[in-house]
């Protein structure tokens, strides 16, 4: 049926979590179950939850790793190329929206100079920031051309990085004082026309012009009035671990705070077409889980027979995956090599792949940060470790 395809992520994800839901509270439902004496309740209750319990275990990777996948459809839909404006906006209300946030700053002296320039500090809520900094500008322009775009970009980098640590936490504890600072520039660009050749591909080079949005972000956001149409980067980053990213959070005071959650999605058909290598959006959510299960347990019986053939602080890269071991123990990390950078994008780590899951000690990631360093510096890359807390 349609509907169970992935392309409905939203619903596939609410079938998922239903389902776990449901097959949780059952055991217990059964003991609601007056017509049955308490005796035969019981015993019922206690084979459920055992079959519970099995169940959960069972599937519990495969609805993990379907659920990142439906959190990538799911935010490539909310993805529009332009908006149409929203009814009785302009350019004073946009600039007293902006004027709300944070504190004014003088600009430096790169040209063209914002017209407003806010600085907006946030005490980090989790362990995964130091802080969470915003940068919002204004800029007016008669007609916006690729050139005209770049220099924009310019000051904007000028700006923010006059600005970055201007406030601090007063309190952060460890973990915090460790994790970086998250820092989102949102760009108003104010255009009273558009070059014919760079509005074609505005959306593109608007996506360009950001970083990964992890922990910085550049997102121009442009108000072309010739046409009375909004173009920014809405490509919204799954968050499957709470990170705060900084495109994320850009998104929301663009929508939320700058727009005022006026922009209209229903109605707005200029949808970005999904691409993403291995995903198939016509399969349902039942062949998703199915898929996802099956890859599961592939991957642990292949990583099984890999670290049985490996030796004592051996490691090997194959399929963006490092496998090391340390003596009787084995790890299996995702890793991501940039070659234009020669740049080693290592991911987080602190539990053992083999021969069963348990901590790793803090002292034993030491040493294998040590090792992969090493590994990776003799084959001329450089190393960084990403953390949850990035």
């Amino acid at each position: 049926m349609e509907i169970f395809k992935i392309k409905n992520a939203r619903f596939c994800k609410f079938i998922i979590a239903s389902f776990l839901i449901f097959i949780s509270v059952l055991p217990f439902l059964i003991l609601t179950f007056s017509f049955l004496k308490e005796e035969v309740r019981l015993v019922i209750c206690f084979v459920l939850l055992i079959v519970d319990i099995l169940v959960l275990v069972k599937i519990f990777p495969a609805s993990f790793s379907a659920e990142l996948v439906l959190k990538i459809i799911d935010a490539n839909n909310k993805k529009r190329t332009r908006f149409d404006f929203p009814k009785n906006i302009s350019k004073e209300k946009i600039e007293k929206n902006v004027e709300k946030l944070g504190v004014r700053y003088e600009p430096t002296t790169v040209l063209p100079q914002p017209e407003i320039l806010r600085y907006q500090f946030k005490m980090p809520v989790s362990a995964h920031a130091k802080g969470l900094e915003t940068i919002i500008s204004t800029y007016s322009i008669r007609c916006l051309t690729n050139e005209e775009l770049k220099n924009i970009i310019k000051s904007v980098k000028s700006n923010s990085k006059n600005l970055k640590g201007k406030n601090k936490a007063f309190y952060l504890d460890a973990q915090q004082r460790k994790a970086p600072l998250k820092r989102t520039d949102i760009v108003i660009i104010f255009a009273d026309s558009v070059d014919i050749t760079l509005e074609k591909h505005l959306f593109n080079l608007i996506c360009k012009e950001d970083t990964d949005g992890f922990n910085e972000s550049i997102i121009p956001c442009v108000f072309n009035f010739s046409n009375e149409t909004i173009v920014f980067n809405c490509d919204w980053l799954p968050d499957a671990f709470s990170q705060n990213y900084a495109r994320n959070r850009g998104i929301k005071i663009i929508e939320n705070k700058i727009l005022k959650r006026k922009l209209d999605f229903k109605h707005n058909q200029n949808f970005v077409e999904f691409k993403f290598e291995g995903i198939d959006t016509e399969q349902t959510v039942f062949q998703l889980l199915k898929n996802e299960g099956n890859q599961f347990v592939d991957f642990k019986k292949k990583t099984n027979i890999k670290f049985k053939k490996m030796k004592d602080r051996e490691i090997v890269f194959e399929d963006d995956f490092l496998y090391i071991k340390i003596g009787e123990k084995g790890i299996a990390i995702y890793s991501e090599i940039i070659e234009e950078t020669k740049m080693v994008n290592i991911d987080t780590f602190d539990l053992w792949d083999y021969p069963k899951t348990n901590q790793i000690p803090k002292n034993t990631i030491s040493k294998i940060q040590n090792l992969v360093t090493s590994y990776f510096l003799n084959r001329g890359y450089t190393v960084k470790f990403l953390s949850t807390k990035e």
